[in-house]
């Protein structure tokens, strides 16, 4: 039994994708999509203007590509994840995929209402009736996981605002959340028609140059990755491998841009910060542990000024000098290596920016600093005797001063506090 649609505007804009993927199934094949020919088999619509327009046609299918690409394999990195795929129409993808907890599809109430004759929910799949811009984040259950949402083919007709609007509800709903979103080249809004879109009165409004555009809109947000469609358009048309790799063809094509919500500052991954802070005190235990029992006169220059006074009354060798190319260049390296330490950490622990970087650099430095002092100065180096050098194993007191650490913490503790934090900030900055 054939289902009569009477759709206009963006709404019946639908109508065209789904027909765009069923015809590509039933001859070319560059995609399968079974449920989008069970689909169109059933509608009673003139789709002569889908037909007519190519370029349309070639798109839909290069974005199904790319985005069937991306998905599969963000699901296959976070089995579990609940996704919300908004202004989903009649879109299928839900069937197509798996490893997901559940998939939501939202759209307008109108769209909705066809969707559910043709698609109806099941156990893992949702439908919500509202629009992308209202507050629907609270119909999302499971939260606490990774999300990842999709929004395809519906940034072009929306308005700036609008598309500042759909963010917000995702950064105020979700904590962890990944966003594959397809964006139009202004240029092509201003010029570029397409028959069957023009057909339905659905209007282009809006685009933005490229992912690193897009996310300047969105400071909730940042840049993962973009790819453009002529990626897909190459699994078709070989002739794109070539005309992708040239920028003015690539560019002004349609891209799937990747987002993801920033976790820096008070957002960072907290529970992440202090197992990383666990597993840097850690190695600087060991590191200034283990070689000043060994060898405790290496670090002479680094005792109280009465305890290496007494040392050098026996003692007349420096192993080595506090200002040594040596100790530099051994102090140098050590600070390079934490900082590369420390960079690693903070980007494991969500941050994105020299701020960030920085941030979790001055947290970490402090922490390890803070057991530096009140543990293995105040406490081990003050009663251990294997710290003591020889001929000064009697000063316990002169072992016990704490303000010569605290002074120490201050500086030159300050002083690199301030460089390894830059310095992290600076290559976090450029890592992302």
């Amino acid at each position: 039994m054939s289902e009569k649609i009477t759709l206009s505007g963006v709404p019946e804009t639908m109508l065209q994708t789904v027909y765009a993927r069923a015809k590509e199934t039933k001859t070319r094949g560059a995609i399968t999509d079974n449920k989008a020919v069970e689909i169109i088999d059933r509608l009673d619509y003139d789709f002569s203007m889908a037909d007519k327009d190519a370029a349309m046609l070639s798109g839909v299918i290069a974005r199904t590509i790319v985005l069937d690409k991306l998905v599969k394999t963000y699901l296959a990195g976070h089995g579990g994840a609940v996704v919300v795929n908004i202004a989903c129409g009649l879109d299928t993808r839900c069937y197509r995929m798996s490893g997901y907890s559940h998939w939501y599809n939202l759209d307008l109430p109108e769209t909705i209402a066809v969707r559910e004759k043709l698609l109806p929910e099941s156990r893992k799949i949702s439908q919500i009736a509202m629009s992308a811009m209202d507050d629907w984040g609270g119909e999302i259950k499971g939260t606490s996981t990774d999300v990842l949402v999709i929004i395809e083919g519906l940034t072009m007709y929306l308005s700036e605002s609008d598309v500042k609007r759909i963010f917000d509800v995702i950064a105020a709903r979700f904590d962890r959340v990944t966003v594959l979103v397809e964006t139009m080249n202004p240029m092509v809004v201003k010029r570029f028609k397409e028959k069957s879109i023009e057909a339905s009165k659905a209007k282009f409004t809006w685009g933005a140059k490229n992912g690193a555009a897009l996310a300047a809109l969105l400071p909730d947000f940042h840049l993962v990755e973009e790819h453009s469609l002529c990626e897909g358009m190459a699994e078709f048309a070989p002739v794109y491998k070539l005309l992708g790799k040239i920028p003015a063809v690539s560019n002004i094509s349609n891209r799937i841009v990747v987002l993801e919500k920033k976790r820096g500052g008070i957002s960072m991954i907290w529970s992440t910060v202090w197992v990383e802070a666990v597993v840097f005190t850690a190695l600087f235990t060991a590191l200034v542990m283990i070689p000043t029992i060994k060898h405790p006169e290496i670090g002479v220059h680094n005792y109280p000024p009465d305890i290496q006074e007494e040392y050098f009354k026996t003692y007349e060798h420096v192993p080595v000098a506090p200002l040594s190319g040596r100790t530099i260049a051994f102090k140098g390296f050590g600070i390079v290596l934490f900082t590369v330490l420390l960079t690693y950490g903070a980007i494991l622990a969500g941050a994105d920016s020299f701020w960030t970087g920085a941030e979790f650099a001055a947290i970490l430095f402090l922490i390890v600093g803070a057991w530096d002092m009140f543990f293995l100065d105040w406490v081990l180096f003050a009663h251990l005797k294997v710290f003591r050098l020889p001929g000064t194993e009697h000063m316990d007191k002169a072992y016990a001063q704490k303000w010569f650490h605290v002074k120490g913490m201050l500086f030159p503790g300050s002083l690199f506090l301030v460089i390894i934090s830059m310095l992290t900030g600076l290559l976090v900055m450029w890592v992302k």
